[in-house]
């Protein structure tokens, strides 16, 4: 029967989140228990001062009452990614293109390769992920000729 080898928890190679060091390391499986990241704004896979190296993707959680913005005004493209973000609570303000897309809880945005886009508010509290595939380490442009647009409060 399907998983009957799987272990259970009695099994002394069970392991659950709690049993797992948050810290650098490589594996072929890692189980995170995002409820201990509390106000966390960090890379969790990609390379350099990710948390998990990845050789595949890069993984954002943001979990924050405070809020951010990118780290520069500016929009920024992707010569080989996409980049995905999710909210589970609060909103995201994203400028891709032209358009600014508000991201509700439960909701993903897509935004491609080559595409323009930056994130321009977070209404807090906000907890979700950003999602970059594949991981190519100098794959981000920033466009220095364009400011990224302040949405109109609502």
């Amino acid at each position: 029967m399907l998983g009957e080898n799987m272990p259970k928890p009695t099994d002394a190679n069970f392991k659950t989140p709690s049993d797992l060091e948050v810290a650098k390391y490589k594996e072929d499986v890692v189980h995170i228990d995002l409820s201990r990241l509390k106000e966390c704004d960090r890379w969790l896979f990609g390379k350099g001062e990710a948390l998990y190296d990845s050789e595949f993707m890069s993984l954002h959680y943001t979990e924050t009452k405070k809020g951010w913005t990118e780290s520069d005004p500016y929009p920024h493209y992707h010569r080989d990614a996409e980049e995905y973000y999710v909210s589970f609570e609060g909103c995201l303000i994203v400028q891709a293109g032209n358009s600014l897309i508000r991201v509700e809880p439960y909701q993903l945005l897509k935004v491609s390769r080559g595409v323009p886009h930056g994130v321009v508010r977070v209404e807090t509290p906000f907890r979700g992920f950003t999602i970059r595939v594949p991981l190519s380490l100098g794959d981000k442009v920033v466009l220095k000729n364009k400011k990224l647009d302040e949405p109109k409060t609502r």
